[in-house]
């Protein structure tokens, strides 16, 4: 699952089973910085974006902030909104090898 910060953590203290299935969470200063500046390219779609969210099929993201990521995944093959409102997007798709 890949989730916007905010809602990753939220996520953890709801759901503690999910510890090692979220990309990340609010504790950045355990991430090491390449994953960060990955991270960043991802929201900012730069080129390889696809590549590093690649294994998740499942996005938490927070409506504003996110948007651009979002229309981002939803132009691509099977991608689909599930829900949208309280400020949050969810979206799943099919997780797929990354050829490009």
């Amino acid at each position: 699952m890949f989730s916007n910060e905010q809602y990753s953590n939220w996520l953890l203290l709801r759901r503690p089973e999910l510890r090692g299935r979220i990309a990340f969470d609010i504790r950045f200063e355990l991430i090491p910085r390449r994953r960060i500046l990955q991270l960043v390219d991802v929201r900012r779609q730069v080129e390889g974006w696809r590549k590093v969210v690649a294994p998740y099929g499942l996005f938490v993201l927070k409506v504003g902030p996110d948007n651009l990521f979002a229309k981002g995944l939803l132009r691509e093959n099977g991608a689909r909104r599930l829900y949208r409102g309280h400020g949050l997007i969810v979206i799943s798709r099919p997780v797929a090898r990354y050829d490009g």
